[in-house]
């Protein structure tokens, strides 16, 4: 089976689990460094994969790996390294992944802060081809009346693409409008408007692209959580550029020592497709 379709179910699962901070025993908080295992299962059409993933926090630092392996015996691992210094303004970040017929993909990025508002940093991505490919750019992020404007700069070995986006809070959200202009002079236009419900908690997106063949693409994103039980509900409808519906809807559920996922998607060809996952916080690292 594919592993990497069945993947990102999976990650979610593991990610809410780190995400609510589970498993830290009060001797590792008080030393400031944090471990913790999650374990999981996801299954599909195409079948079931489990996964592993291993996290350890400290003041400044994160180290993360993950292992997925499928029913065919394959597997594919992803280690991830963070580091983040708040005095010197520096930050890097480091990803490698193993795929299951042993080729690796690496990406390498670093930031530095300069003046306010401003921050350069480089990507250097070495693919699965053994080939690598370098970036650097630099973000200018100034404060407007009512949010805030940013622009971007990055130099590819295909020339250099700007960034424009402009930020604006409104009564019940925000919206966005970003224009990319690619090295070859393309344009590709997106706006979002953002919306909180103030009774219900819900959030809605509602969002629009447009490409530089002037073809156009929509989706309208709802997520919300139940207050008695907790679980939380995302849901997404649109149409491609081709003009072809799809939809979805992602449903995550306590459980005693974990989250259950469920997944539903309905693609422009009207196939439907379910996939189900778990994740369980193993016990605490002694």
């Amino acid at each position: 089976m594919n592993l990497l379709k069945t993947l990102p179910l999976l990650a979610i699962g593991l990610g809410v689990l780190i995400s609510a901070d589970l498993g830290a025993s009060a001797a590792q908080a008080q030393e400031g460094k944090r471990q913790r295992q999650i374990e999981g299962q996801a299954s599909g059409p195409r079948g079931t994969v489990t996964g592993t993933r291993q996290t350890t926090r400290e003041p400044g630092a994160l180290n993360r790996s993950t292992t997925i392996s499928g029913g065919n015996g394959k597997s594919t691992t992803l280690d991830q390294s963070r580091q983040r210094d708040r005095a010197a303004g520096t930050a890097s970040a480091n990803r490698t992944r193993v795929f299951g017929d042993g080729t690796t993909r690496q990406v390498d990025k670093s930031a530095q802060r300069g003046e306010p508002g401003q921050v350069s940093g480089t990507r250097t991505v070495t693919g699965r081809d053994g080939q690598t490919r370098s970036q650097s750019g630099s973000v200018a992020t100034t404060r407007t009346e009512n949010g805030f404007n940013r622009q971007a700069t990055v130099d590819t070995e295909r020339g250099a693409a700007t960034t424009n986006v402009d930020v604006a809070r409104t009564d019940t959200g925000f919206t966005r409008s970003q224009t990319t202009t690619g090295p070859d002079g393309n344009v590709v236009t997106r706006n979002d408007e953002v919306a909180r419900d103030p009774e219900t908690g819900a959030v809605f997106r509602n969002r629009s692209t447009t490409f530089p063949d002037g073809t156009s693409a929509s989706a309208t994103t709802t997520r919300s959580v139940d207050p008695e039980t907790g679980a939380a509900t995302k849901t997404v409808s649109g149409a491609t550029r081709a003009g072809e519906p799809f939809s979805g809807q992602r449903v995550i559920t306590r459980t005693e020592n974990g989250v259950a996922v469920t997944r539903t998607v309905t693609g422009p060809n009207g196939e439907t497709r379910t996939q189900t996952g778990s994740a369980q916080k193993s016990p605490d690292p002694q």
